[in-house]
């Protein structure tokens, strides 16, 4: 049995520092990618919500079923109508919104059930609901900056990866299994 190297281990590693390469060069697609992902993904929730709405029996119909299934069409078109720099600020800034629930629960957690978990508990509580709250105001201020620095944090972990892949390509060997032809 002859040892072979991994191709597959280069090509990946060379994929993904070319990406992380790009993704240094230019933050703004990553997260306009994400951006129109989203977009999208918003679009088709608000057609499968009319279409399950128009599905129902009468009696089961709910106005506001309807009115949320519209008015998650039109915030998906109105995202797909965005522009790249749109798209991209629009990642951080739901990011930001998402985090000030997670800090608003975090705090009503710690004050509402205190005495039930316990000193240390409520403290980590309060402290890491006031710290996402920060954080988050923060993305909010400088949406664009916020997201380059996770952009960049991306493009680190990839290169790191890719590294990893490319060493692996030349310090292991694979079995190759070679097929005798039959006489």
């Amino acid at each position: 049995m002859l040892k072979s190297r991994n191709w597959w281990a280069l090509v990946t590693g060379i994929i993904f520092i070319l990406m992380a390469v790009l993704m240094f060069i230019n933050p703004l697609w990553p997260l306009a990618a994400m951006g129109w992902l989203f977009a999208i993904a918003v679009f088709v929730d608000g057609i499968i919500s009319l279409a399950d709405y128009l599905s129902r029996q009468k009696h089961e119909r709910s106005g506001w079923h309807l009115f949320l299934a519209v008015i998650t069409i039109i915030l998906g078109v109105s995202l797909l109508g965005d522009t790249l720099i749109e798209q991209a600020v629009t990642v951080p800034l739901l990011l930001a919104f998402w985090m000030i629930f997670v800090g608003v629960g975090r705090l009503m957690l710690a004050i509402q059930g205190g005495t039930l978990i316990g000193k240390q508990a409520t403290a980590f509580l309060l402290l890491s609901g006031i710290l996402t709250l920060l954080l988050a105001f923060v993305i909010m201020i400088e949406p664009w900056l916020s997201g380059a620095f996770f952009v960049y944090l991306v493009a680190i972990s990839f290169i790191i990866f890719g590294v990893f892949r490319i060493y692996e390509f030349f310090t292991q060997r694979i079995p190759v299994v070679r097929v005798r032809e039959i006489r």
